[in-house]
């Protein structure tokens, strides 16, 4: 089990979520937060192309999954948003969930940036601060280091609505 994402499921209980077979996403099922768990023995997500990076939140009475898009399923480098009603079985075609650094920075990478990861320049693990139920911001760390640091990059950017 790699890069769990925890959600208290708004039905009850609790959903941890899971990068498993094929690099689809996987979800373990409790009633309580200390378990027993137990691990469906599907992935909920339907992609053919590897996904990473979970992260589980409630959005118009909906639950969402954002992944990354190492593959390029929409945009490669950057984020998938999937949709589920019951958390179990999402929709089959993800929506463009977020773009990579690269789209952010529009194309003008400092020439003292460090790439740690070749010259990608795509968000790992990203995280969503909600605000009155809605997404406020988008945190996400890269191996981009714009400044020339030796270390990661870590990005915080303001959602900004449709």
């Amino acid at each position: 089990m790699n890069n769990p994402a925890l959600l208290a499921h708004p039905g009850g209980g609790f959903f941890l979520y899971f990068k498993s077979h094929e690099s689809r996403m996987g979800v373990a099922v409790a009633e309580r937060i200390d378990g027993p768990w137990v691990q469906l023995p599907f992935p909920v997500t339907d992609n053919e192309r590897p996904v990473e990076d979970g992260y589980a939140f409630v959005l118009d009475d909906r639950i969402c999954l954002l992944t990354t898009d190492n593959h390029g399923i929409i945009e490669r480098g950057g984020g998938l948003l999937w949709r589920s009603d019951d958390g179990i079985k999402f929709d089959s075609e993800p929506e463009h969930g977020f773009h990579p650094l690269k789209v952010h920075l529009k194309g003008k990478i400092p020439p003292e940036a460090r790439f740690h990861y070749g010259r990608e320049t795509k968000f790992e693990r990203p995280q969503i601060l909600m605000r009155d139920g809605h997404p406020a911001y988008l945190y996400a760390p890269s191996g981009t280091a714009l400044h020339g640091e030796d270390g990661t990059g870590v990005h915080l950017l303001r959602y900004q609505g449709k």
